[in-house]
Formats: C-alpha cells, sequence, structure tokens
C-alpha cells in the first residue's frame, strides 16, 4: 500500500474508533488528529470536512460489515433457517470483539438531526442492504413470505443493537437468536397452514 493509502486508511479508522466510541458530535477533526498521528493539513488534504470523513467512515464499516455478514452466514449454515440464526450469533461475536456500543449506523442516525443528511442516507442505505440479504438468505432456503420475514428479523436486529448499546450486554443477542428461531418457525407454520 502507498503512503497516501496507507495515511488516509490510519485516518479512517482512527475517525472509526472515535465516532464509535465517543460519539459524533464529541470527536473534532482535533481529536481525529492526534489519535491518528497524521497532521491537520494532511487530514484536510484527504477528506475536507467532518462530514466527508463520517461519510467515507460510514461506507468503510458498510463493505466491512456486509461482507464479514455474508463470510459469517456462508461458514456457519447449512439447513434452512440455520442461516437466519446464525446472523444472532455473528451479532454477539461482533458486539463481544468490537465493545458493547451498538450499530455504529443507528448511533450516527441517532445524532444526524437532519434526516436528509448524507450520514443518514449511508445507514439507511446500509439497513436496506442488510435487509435484503435477509430476504435472499429466507427466500434461498425457500422459507415463506421472505421480504416480511426479513423485515421482522430486521426489527429483532436493531432492537438488539439499541439494547446492547444502552445495557452493555451482548448476551442480548442470543437472547435475540432464541426469539428469531421462534419467529422463523411461525412463518413455516404459517405456510403449512395455507
Amino acid at each position: 500500500m502507498n503512503r497516501y493509502l496507507a495515511t488516509h486508511q490510519k485516518l479512517l479508522d482512527s475517525a472509526s474508533v472515535l465516532f464509535y466510541s465517543d460519539g459524533i458530535a464529541a470527536t473534532c477533526m482535533d481529536k481525529v488528529v492526534a489519535h491518528s498521528g497524521v497532521s491537520k493539513p494532511t487530514l484536510y488534504t484527504h477528506f475536507r470536512s467532518k462530514d466527508e470523513l463520517l461519510v467515507a467512515v460510514l461506507e468503510m464499516r458498510h463493505v466491512e460489515r456486509m461482507i464479514s455478514l455474508n463470510d459469517w452466514v456462508s461458514k456457519h449454515s447449512t439447513t434452512s433457517g440455520e442461516a437466519l440464526l446464525s446472523i444472532f450469533d455473528w451479532l454477539y461475536e461482533r458486539y463481544s470483539s468490537d465493545s458493547s456500543r451498538g450499530c455504529a449506523f443507528v448511533k450516527a442516525t441517532a445524532e444526524m438531526s437532519d434526516p436528509n443528511h448524507i450520514a443518514n442516507q449511508v445507514s439507511r442505505r446500509h439497513k436496506l442492504e442488510v435487509r435484503q440479504l435477509i430476504a435472499d438468505i429466507a427466500h434461498r432456503d425457500a422459507l415463506p413470505n421472505y421480504a416480511s420475514l426479513a423485515s421482522d428479523l430486521m426489527i429483532l436486529m436493531d432492537g438488539t443493537s439499541t439494547r446492547v448499546l444502552v445495557e452493555s450486554d451482548v448476551a442480548i443477542a442470543l437472547q435475540a437468536k432464541r426469539l428469531a428461531g421462534w419467529i422463523i418457525e411461525n412463518y413455516k407454520n404459517q405456510a403449512s397452514d395455507e
């Protein structure tokens, strides 16, 4: 990796840590400079504003999360419904290793007062893509009403993220897995009753 790209990544990594742990409002560009060890003029060469940096961080997290989730599901599931349940194990592992601060996208949206802020657009797109991934898995596994099932599981995932943030208890993800199992079974039973 060349020097420019290495510096760019260092700034993204530092901002990602600070935005996630301290919050967006509490993270000024000076804090990013201090954390990264990169000079302020260099920071502004890479990112013209805090908003631009925030969007880049959310885009980076989006790509990382989608790759991580896809890899996890493909490695930890073999039977119908198991892939969907494994998502909650993924959440548990992520929160166990990434601290119990909940979902970075929910946190970012909560801090943005303007619903049309570019960061909210990135967060919305992330949530829609995760929901579509869940719908694709449910459809692949021949689960009925897969779009509705995906929406229900997203509600459960986001509720899990919120409780993890508020209560700092990553085991909530495992409780959510149990509830997800009930939801999936309910959808299967509805299909067999029709």
